[in-house]
């Protein structure tokens, strides 16, 4: 399964506003990462990616002065 297929599948309203990476960034920000749907993403696209994209935005914050994008 894609990311956006995952993701569309998963909450079809934000599938047009909202990246997989988005959606990952926004559940951890968030405080959701014990959500159902959070654990389903960790088993399908495992820990390494998540904590990829994760690690990613933070850098990405970082160098916007720590602001969120």
């Amino acid at each position: 399964m894609t990311p956006e297929v995952f993701i569309r599948d998963l909450a079809p309203t934000w599938a047009e506003s909202i990246t997989f990476d988005e959606w990952i960034v926004k559940m951890i920000s968030e405080g959701k990462t014990s959500d159902e749907s959070f654990e389903a993403a960790l088993r399908v696209y495992g820990r390494d990616r998540i904590a990829e994209i994760w690690r990613k935005h933070q850098e990405k914050t970082a160098g916007e002065g720590g602001r969120a994008s």
